[in-house]
């Protein structure tokens, strides 16, 4: 057996446009966008990029990126390639230089725009690893898949090759590397990864809301932490409803591409896994419909809480200065009038008077005076707390970590 090559990808939908803008950066370290430059330049340098190439189409870009070939194409189709000479160090190599180099520069370069959720860089993933081998037995192949503590699950055998699947890894056993395979392999795998996911994202974001919606007490003080909370897994929502339609989408032009392979078992295992991925995609495309509505209705039954509670408040004020008037002159109308005298020490009267209680007009005059103040007063404060005061917005980004730390937990 000869082992030939390990490829590894990853998949998330992109256009022409997103393909011009990471040339841009692979070629230049620069970004038309509002990033920083010295990240951009680190970032790029930590590629180790040599040998860039767009296609004439516009449609690829083709490079060589430190001990690996890099291809990228404009549906967001990301393919790195490595040569085998040891194939743990091999594994490691590819995983770690992914991870830690490609992703993160993928993730910074396209960070600007429609804020795409921490939640969904979960998604990102190098899986599946194939390696292509030649004039391999079962036997070889099964040694191979030891090597990463795996089983075959399934095979597939075509007129001159074979296909064999693991949990993690797929082995070729081919003349040649057929990249037009790899390529849908690749894309197979990630989409149906990736639905897994957000099928999982789904569960966690209803049961989030329905923590929230089934409380049958909310503090006042917890109002509006709960609704910038609604706000963002709203936002997620919408952002994976679209991701969704844009799935869908690539999974028509994809079934289209694969009559060109000649090998027909391979045609059809294909064919299926294609028409069972735009069932899973239209069955989660309606879940997150139902998710949508589920998110709206309890943000707005929160924000409507909120504004009642405020209103409350407000009430409870004008109260407080009704009553502070209202007491003011009840105290002073009701002081009586008395006599007061004053004496030395022997004893001798040395001084007298006398006051008088109020006046009826005196009265109405003062408690006139009393409510007018109190109005006063009363109208500016309601002016200026409508005018300086504001909710307390929670950071979106803390909420955000939040939610991914919770998700990174129930992927483990």
């Amino acid at each position: 057996m000869k082992i030939n090559n390990i490829y590894a990808g990853s998949w998330v939908p992109r256009t022409t446009l997103h393909l011009d803008e990471f040339y841009h950066f692979l070629s230049e370290g620069k970004s038309h966008l509002n990033l920083n430059d010295k990240e951009l330049k680190a970032l790029n340098a930590n590629l180790n990029i040599h040998d860039l190439k767009l296609s004439e189409n516009g449609q690829m870009i083709v490079a060589k990126m430190d001990k690996l070939d890099f291809k990228y194409y404009e549906d967001g189709l990301i393919i790195t390639c490595k040569q085998v000479t040891d194939l743990k160090k091999d594994f490691k190599y590819l995983g770690d230089f992914s991870v830690n180099n490609l992703f993160k520069a993928f993730s910074y370069v396209y960070s600007v725009g429609a804020p795409i959720p921490k939640i969904f860089t979960a998604i990102f993933s190098v899986l599946p690893f194939i390696v292509t081998v030649s004039e391999a037995k079962p036997s070889d192949v099964e040694k191979l898949f030891l090597t990463k503590n795996e089983k075959i699950h399934k095979v597939i055998n075509g007129d001159n090759e074979q296909i064999y699947f693991g949990e993690e890894l797929i082995v070729i056993n081919s003349q040649k590397d057929d990249l037009e395979l790899i390529k849908n392999l690749i894309f197979i795998e990630d989409c149906r990864s990736q639905f897994n996911k957000i099928l999982n994202l789904h569960r966690f974001i209803w049961e989030e809301v329905d923590k929230i919606k089934h409380q049958k007490k909310l503090p006042y003080n917890n109002l509006p932490i709960t609704r910038d909370t609604l706000m963002e897994l709203n936002n997620e929502v919408l952002f994976l409803s679209s991701r969704l339609s844009q799935i869908k989408f690539l999974l028509a032009g994809k079934k289209d591409l694969i009559n060109i392979l000649s090998n027909k078992k391979i045609k059809e295992y294909l064919n299926d896994n294609f028409y069972s991925l735009e069932q899973t995609g239209g069955y989660l495309s309606d879940l997150w419909t139902m998710t949508e509505s589920h998110v709206r209705s309890t943000q707005e039954l929160i924000t409507s809480l909120y504004q009642e509670s405020t209103q409350k408040q407000l009430n409870i004020l004008q109260i407080i200065f009704i009553v502070s008037a209202v007491a003011s002159i009840i105290a002073l109308g009701s002081i009586y009038g008395f006599d007061f005298k004053a004496y030395d020490g022997a004893g001798n009267l040395m001084a007298y008077g006398s006051t008088v209680s109020f006046t009826f007009f005196d009265l109405a005059r003062f408690g006139f005076s009393a409510l007018g103040l109190g109005l006063s007063i009363y109208v500016i404060f309601f002016f200026v707390y409508n005018k300086i005061s504001y909710s307390k917005i929670s950071s979106g980004d803390s909420l955000q970590d939040k939610e991914l730390r919770n998700i990174k937990k129930m992927f483990r």
